[in-house]
């Protein structure tokens, strides 16, 4: 993560509230831990926490994931893009609600900052030193490493 820091990302990127999987805190301190295995960051407009809304919503993204697959059948590929119609807007808001998701925009055709944000992902590999709590450690949505080979390579590469 520290190739990522001193990127040209990095003065927009909050490393306090980095995150790996399904929500797990990254310790700023531990980021000589994590091998980032991505060659870019992807920006995403997510749903946010109620609880944090430093983080995305992770118990919606498959609905958000489905109802983008039936926006793209519907014609709108691009439901973040800031040339949406104002019936393009209204679809996507029906679209989401009937699948369980927060309005994206209010009823002017403004995004809602306060349940979507733009977020930004990358692949990486990391060890449980690298994580604030380890105690509980949800890993769901992580890939576990059991190939020595492959976490000897990790190794090699944090060092």
């Amino acid at each position: 993560m520290a190739e990522v820091a001193s990127s040209d990302y990095g003065g927009v990127l909050d490393f306090d509230n980095a995150t790996m999987g399904n929500g797990v805190k990254l310790d700023p301190l531990g980021s000589s831990k994590v091998v980032i295995n991505g060659t870019k960051i992807v920006g995403v407009e997510l749903p946010v926490d109620p609880k944090d809304p430093t983080k995305p919503d992770f118990s919606l993204l498959k609905k958000k994931s489905k109802a983008d697959s039936i926006l793209k059948n519907q014609g709108i590929t691009n439901p973040d893009s800031e040339t949406l119609s104002a019936e393009d807007k209204k679809k996507i808001n029906q679209v989401y609600k009937d699948n369980g998701l927060p309005a994206k925009f209010d009823e002017n055709g403004n995004a809602r900052t306060n349940t979507y944000r733009r977020f930004g992902m990358i692949t990486g590999t990391t060890t449980k030193e690298a994580f604030l709590e380890d105690n509980d450690l949800n890993i769901s949505g992580m890939k576990v490493v059991s190939s020595k080979n492959e976490r000897d390579n990790y190794e090699s590469v944090r060092k």
